[in-house]
């Protein structure tokens, strides 16, 4: 999640300036989700506490979609004040996309790049605050050609670094099967000797599979980032039982060399639709290496409620 940037302001200019300069055939859609969340346990003991510690993880979400205009804004509780106090706890508002659509070009600010799109059909169930998976995207800022409805090209950005980055991304669908490939390459210097220069290089591949009730997703990703080989591999299920939702997710780490450990857990996840439109609340736990750059093992729980709009 991150801040208002500069190529944040300058996509929504553009924005402003689209809306003020074009007819949009669409009127916009409106979405978003807004969610609560208490912590059972964050992953600093190995012990269960099952009265918790309570963390403001309240978070509005909401999406602004036209035919040519898209952003979407974060509105979170940090439960920190601005001293880095958990005496008071402040809010930041990140514009996490801004990004205009023109034809078969999408252009502006899309928080991430395409190249680990393969790698997200086996995301985390939950995002939580401990570091599981590094996906190597350090660009944020893109230009995406849309050649086939199965295959995109991109030049790619990060704020405050000179270099330029190009990605590619395919999907296909077989029957049930999903098919996704990806991969990137970015180099880039911020001239800055407190900061190093921004490089990585990333392959990443997915498989998905819709049995019935049950989705089966497989990911795996590969590549090296400042020099630093890294590989995931993320594969579980997720299962549709009338009002419930079941996942089940495993994550590894197959080459660490930050902390030459490996990184190992298991995610459990279920959630329950409630007899209101768009409502649902549920519960995940995780259990194993939390961090990415630490061989400590310890359990990860926590419960919330959202609702869709």
């Amino acid at each position: 999640m991150k801040a208002i940037k500069l190529t944040s302001i300058f996509a929504l200019t553009s924005v402003a300036a689209a809306i003020s300069t074009t007819s949009i055939a669409a009127e916009p859609v409106f979405s978003g989700t807004a969610s609560a969340e208490y912590v059972i346990n964050d992953g600093t003991t190995d012990e269960l506490s099952y009265f918790g510690s309570y963390e403001d993880n309240t978070e509005l979400e909401f999406n602004i979609d036209t035919e040519i205009v898209h952003f979407e804004v974060e509105i979170n509780n940090t439960g920190e004040d601005e001293d880095g106090d958990d005496d008071k706890s402040s809010s930041t508002v990140d514009i996490e996309e801004a990004y205009l659509t023109l034809g078969a070009l999408t252009i502006g600010d899309v928080d991430g790049s395409i190249a680990d799109n393969a790698f997200d059909v086996g995301a985390q169930l939950v995002e939580a605050d401990f570091e599981n998976i590094d996906g190597l995207d350090k660009t944020d800022w893109a230009i995406i050609y849309e050649v086939s409805k199965n295959l995109d090209v991109a030049v790619e950005f990060e704020e405050g670094y000179d270099g330029v980055g190009f990605a590619v991304a395919y999907k296909d669908k077989f029957g049930d099967l999903g098919v996704e490939i990806a991969g990137g390459t970015y180099s880039g210097s911020n001239d800055t000797d407190n900061d190093p220069d921004a490089e990585h290089k990333i392959f990443t591949f997915g498989l998905t599979y819709q049995a019935g009730p049950a989705k089966l997703f497989l990911a795996y990703l590969t590549g090296t980032e400042d020099d630093v080989d890294k590989t995931y591999l993320t594969l579980g299920t997720t299962i549709e039982a009338g009002d419930f939702t079941i996942g089940l997710n495993h994550n590894q780490d197959l080459d660490n060399e930050a902390t030459n450990e490996t990184l190992s857990n298991v995610e459990a996840y279920v959630e329950y639709a409630l007899p209101y439109e768009g409502v649902s609340v549920y519960a995940t736990a995780l259990s194993g290496n939390l961090d990415k750059d630490s061989t400590t093992e310890s359990d990860f729980s926590l419960v919330g409620i959202k609702a869709e709009f």
